[in-house]
């Protein structure tokens, strides 16, 4: 284990079995629950940031280190968060209780990542979700070709995908991040779900001009108030027929 590797650690009932992903203020891990056996992504979001680090992910990684360091690798009889509790909250100005809100109030649908439980700790919160192997679209697009020369396959990603974001948008909420890379596979491609909820909103009216979302993806109606989640469906729907 370097400095900055927490692998090996415990979180509760948790080992950390790799890094698995990172963004601008979080990063995934792969993990092992210790007593039954079952494998899971944990989401960790910091609750710090330091304004002279560029990527607020890095920081976090030194936080963690040295905050599992400090307990000898281990932070055991963290605080459970109450999923019922959150998934009411509404409103909350605090960016990383804000997402697991939202992401709670959605993630009963089948197509959209399923949340276990939620640790708290004095630098980050752990979200404890499904994992899912066989990794996000865009690797099933580009690296695996899953979808090549299969559109009946291509076809029930589609549907799935129209509906589960309808379903977010009947209960007003707006994914804003709509991308290959923040869909995950299952079952050799058949079965998609979305997460990573860091930058939904409620209000399908957004700023005139306020930059929300991956640019390549962006809509174009940007430029307007409205937020466009088909677009980038759409954008991410013809990545996938470029493979056929």
């Amino acid at each position: 284990m370097t400095h900055t590797d927490i692998t090996g650690s415990l979180i509760n009932e948790y080992r950390i079995v790799k890094l698995i992903g990172s963004g601008a203020y979080g990063l995934v891990y792969q993990a092992q629950n210790t007593v039954t056996g079952q494998q899971v992504a944990i989401k960790c979001i910091s609750k710090k940031s330091n304004p002279s680090v560029k990527k607020q992910s890095d920081y976090l990684t030194t936080l963690l280190a040295e905050h599992l360091l400090e307990r000898d690798f281990s932070l055991q009889g963290l605080r459970e968060m109450s999923l019922k509790r959150l998934s009411m909250a509404d409103n909350i100005p605090c960016p990383f209780v804000r997402e697991i809100s939202i992401h709670l109030q959605v993630h009963q649908h089948p197509n959209v990542i399923s949340i276990h439980k939620i640790l708290d700790s004095q630098v980050a919160v752990f979200v404890v979700m499904d994992y899912y192997p066989e990794g996000d679209l865009f690797v099933n697009i580009v690296d695996r070709q899953v979808y090549a020369r299969s559109s009946g396959l291509i076809k029930d990603v589609f549907i799935q995908l129209i509906d589960v974001i309808s379903y977010c948008h009947s209960k007003g909420i707006y994914h804003c991040d709509i991308k290959p890379e923040n869909i995950m596979c299952a079952n050799k491609g058949s079965k998609v779900v979305i997460g990573d909820f860091g930058l939904a909103v409620k209000s399908k009216y957004i700023q005139s001009k306020t930059c929300i979302g991956s640019s390549y993806y962006m809509a174009p109606e940007r430029l307007c108030t409205m937020n466009h989640s088909l677009t980038r469906l759409g954008i991410s729907c013809l990545q996938v027929m470029k493979q056929t």
